[in-house]
C-alpha cells in the first residue's frame, strides 16, 4: 500500500460528494431568492426540484433504462450551448465596460 493512500472509502466519498451538491444547490437557491424581485421564483424552483426528484426515483427504481451514451451526448450538447451563451454575454458585458474594445467599430453605416 502506498504511503500516500487515503483511508476514505468509496461510500464516504460518494456521500461527501452528494452532500456537497445538495449544499451548493441550497446556497444557490437562497442567493437567487434573496436577490430576486420576482415572486415566481419559489414555484419554479419547487417544480424543478420535484421533476429532478421524480427522474431520480424512476432511474433508481429501474423504471427507466437509461442509455448513458445518449444521456451524456444530449446533456453535453446542452452544456455547450449554455457555455456559449455565457461566453457571449461575458464578451458583451466586457465590451460595454470598455475593457474589451475589440469588435466594437461600426462595420457598415447605412445612415
Amino acid at each position: 500500500m502506498s504511503r500516500h493512500a487515503s483511508n476514505i472509502t468509496p461510500e464516504q466519498l460518494r456521500e461527501t460528494t452528494n452532500d456537497r451538491e445538495g449544499l451548493e444547490t441550497a446556497l444557490f437557491l437562497s442567493a437567487v431568492f434573496i436577490t430576486a424581485r420576482d415572486d415566481n421564483m419559489l414555484p419554479g424552483a419547487a417544480l424543478g426540484l420535484a421533476i429532478s426528484a421524480g427522474i431520480a426515483y424512476l432511474i433508481f427504481r429501474s423504471a427507466i433504462r437509461l442509455n448513458l451514451r445518449t444521456f451524456f451526448l444530449v446533456t453535453g450538447s446542452f452544456l455547450i450551448v449554455i457555455a456559449a451563451g455565457l461566453v457571449g454575454h461575458s464578451v458583451m458585458a466586457l465590451q460595454e465596460l470598455g475593457w474589451l474594445p475589440i469588435g466594437t467599430a461600426t462595420a457598415w453605416d447605412l445612415g
